[in-house]
């Protein structure tokens, strides 16, 4: 799969677009989102999408930290289950690797709540005061389809200004 270049505004990260993925960008009060979606499912519910999340966090936790704290709001969610936590590099820092699972409303109609399963695979690093995150959901039956997207902008990834560290 061939990848074209993509920086973030603020802070500088750099990592590569797969072909046929649209990125657009959403700006919060502490954060910086980079949302991958493929490009022939625009229109279709944001289940399917690689997120690069930069949260600026003047707490500066340390990694480990930011993990707990972020995993005991994800366990607020329906059949919540930790699938497996590994450690892997991103730009060269610490990365925790966290797979998960758990259920989102997929209709909602006036009899009836219908629920899908939703996978998760999140990166986690900590530059600075900046925690950084790389995210894939989908539905389980497109997760591993969407795996390599994932691991494509996470082995990409890097920090800082120069553009041809890639």
């Amino acid at each position: 799969m061939s990848m074209a270049q993509f920086s973030t505004s603020y802070p500088k990260i750099h990592f590569s677009q797969p072909d046929g993925w649209s990125i657009t960008e959403s700006n919060g009060e502490k954060y910086l989102e980079s949302i991958l979606k493929p490009s022939n499912e625009l229109s279709k519910p944001a289940f399917t999408n690689v997120i690069i999340r930069l949260t600026n966090d003047p707490s500066s936790l340390s990694l480990p930290s930011q993990v707990e704290q972020f995993l005991i709001r994800r366990k607020k969610l329906s059949k919540f289950d930790l699938l497996s936590q590994a450690t892997d590099l991103m730009g060269g820092e610490e990365a925790i690797i966290l797979d998960m699972a758990y259920q989102l409303p997929e209709t909602l109609d006036s009899l009836r709540l219908s629920w899908q399963t939703v996978l998760e695979k999140r990166a986690l690093a900590v530059q600075g005061s900046v925690l950084i995150e790389i995210i894939l959901t989908a539905p389980l039956g497109e997760f591993s389809s969407n795996l390599g997207v994932f691991w494509q902008v996470l082995r990409s990834i890097h920090f800082g200004e120069d553009t041809n560290q890639v």
